[in-house]
């Protein structure tokens, strides 16, 4: 942009033919010029700058031009002025001058060094181009990508909401009927519904979490917890699914591994569930194995090593360097391995964790998936862990338990008693969060499942007034139950109250692994 103005200063204004007209540059131009001599005092101006800035000619010379810059931009002078002595010019270096009125002008300057005879220090020609329309144009920019960013959001976490029910359903009921037939082929059938549900919620899962990075909301919430714990929950949750396939699953964990640590473990667990789920997708037969290395340790911290290693189908060599970028897939027979957004997430999540990710070709072919993450070392308190305090686990009556489901769809209630009852469990329905209140300060339950976006009363508020009151369930555990993944929720659903949340769709095992984290 200035570089025009600094070829200009080069090319002509110092050319000898050109010296007496300085006068018609600094008097007719539409150039914002002035000169400073060897002490930075301004010794002339052109009328543009003056009408520019609204100072009198006056009011300026004489004066350290630093008098007419912010305090930002005087810190930034005082070095290129350095810079400048030292090569004789300066290039589209950007200043925010003051003007008379107060207001900032953003401002791009080049300057030139003019020397006498003998070779000293004169003065300095510099010329200023205005950037104030330039900044404006770049701020509106940005304020419209942010709105198209939240606007996008906001529209994919709408849409998730609502796709979030039928798919719970279809998953909920599938499991149900899986588990009550004896017909092998109608165990096929429901194997490959559940199969194709799962895929269909991570894939929606992986385009939020996309969104999310890209609009600059992807929140890591760095907690202590516990490793093993952590590990022992991702392979319950993939140990019916590989099974149900007609895999073998293994898992290792290393007894090195220090029990507790800081990080997020959910980002953890769905990294893992990234490489858990192309296992099974690409996987016919054969074994899927699990684990957890030490592979270093300070005392600051541990570092981990997750593998998760399958029989299936390998990555194509030339597409190997390419996985973890956007959208690939894997060229090969007609049969691609898809990676698509999945992996592409995973590297964009071990890079906010400060770890790193990558493949190798099974050593008995199939697939090797790394992920090493650091872990801070720190003591461990149980209860930081829920938030909740030792009064909750009071209450809990084992085995049996009293449940409440407070939820306005009527089958998300009745699929959520169906498993409920199944595993043994007294069940009592409220359709809104007023009533859920209602039943709450007059019967005692053992544990409350939330739902979030209700009539009459959402779920936040009606867990606020529950645990503000003073009724017979005032300190019964409360689990939110929604079709909501925002991470940033989460603290919203603890700081009104409750224990945890379980995300739609949900399986028949998060909701006994709810049960079986209450009671013990």
């Amino acid at each position: 942009m200035t570089g025009t103005f600094l070829d200009l200063l080069r090319t002509t204004m110092l050319r000898p033919e050109y010296s007496g007209r300085y006068d018609e540059l600094y008097d007719f131009a539409p150039l914002m010029i002035h000169s400073i001599d060897e002490t930075g005092a301004l010794i002339r101006v052109s009328r543009f700058w003056l009408a520019a800035l609204g100072y009198s000619e006056d009011e300026v010379l004489g004066r350290p031009s630093t008098d007419f810059l912010s305090l930002r931009s005087q810190a930034r002078a005082l070095e290129e002025l350095r810079l400048f002595r030292e090569r004789g010019y300066s290039a589209d270096v950007e200043y925010e001058f003051v003007k008379k009125s107060g207001e900032m002008m953003p401002v791009a300057l080049s300057a030139i060094a003019i020397h006498g005879e003998d070779g000293a220090f004169e003065q300095s020609l510099a010329i200023m181009f205005d950037l104030t329309n330039v900044v404006t144009q770049l701020r509106q920019a940005r304020e419209a990508e942010r709105a198209s960013n939240e606007a996008k959001s906001q529209f994919l976490a709408s849409m998730s909401h609502e796709l979030r029910t039928p798919l719970n359903i279809i998953q909920g009921y599938s499991e149900l009927l899986h588990e009550s037939t004896e017909d092998e082929t109608t165990k096929q059938y429901l194997e490959i519904i559940l199969n194709s549900n799962r895929q269909l919620s991570q894939m929606l899962e992986d385009v939020l979490d996309l969104s999310r990075i890209d609009s600059g909301q992807m929140p890591i919430d760095m907690t202590l917890f516990d490793l093993s714990q952590m590990f022992e929950e991702v392979r319950q949750e993939w140990a019916q699914p590989i099974r149900e396939k007609g895999i073998k699953f293994f898992s290792n964990f290393d007894e090195r591994i220090r029990q507790t640590g800081i990080s997020d473990p959910l980002r953890i667990k769905q990294v893992l569930t990234n490489y858990l789920s192309n296992a099974v997708k690409y996987s016919e037969s054969g074994t899927i194995l699990l684990s957890c290395e030490l592979v270093g340790e300070s005392e600051q911290e541990q570092t981990l090593r997750f593998a998760v290693e399958d029989d299936g189908r390998g990555v194509d060599d030339d597409m190997q360097a390419h996985l973890f970028q956007d959208v690939q897939r894997d060229r090969g027979e007609g049969r691609g391995r898809n990676k698509g957004l999945g992996l592409s997430i995973v590297q964009r999540i071990s890079d906010l964790l400060g770890g790193h990710v990558w493949y190798m070709p099974a050593a008995r072919g199939g697939s090797v998936f790394y992920f090493d993450v650091p872990v801070k070392r720190e003591s461990y308190s149980p209860l930081l862990e829920t938030g909740q305090g030792p009064e909750l686990a009071e209450t809990l009556k084992a085995p049996s338990l009293r449940c409440l489901i407070v939820e306005d769809n009527d089958a998300n209630a009745q699929l959520l008693g169906t498993i409920l009852r199944r595993l043994g469990c007294e069940i009592v329905y409220a359709k809104d969060g007023q009533e859920g209140v209602d039943y709450a300060e007059e019967q005692e339950f053992d544990i409350i499942f939330m739902d979030i976006r209700m009539p009459k009363l959402d779920g936040l508020s009606a867990t606020r007034v529950i645990r503000d009151g003073a009724g017979a369930s005032k300190n019964a555990p409360i689990i939110a139950v929604t079709a909501n993944s925002n991470r940033s929720a989460a603290v919203d659903y603890r700081s009104a109250g409750m224990l945890k949340c379980i995300t739609k769709p949900y399986t028949s095992v998060e909701i006994e692994q709810s049960l079986e984290a209450v009671i013990h």
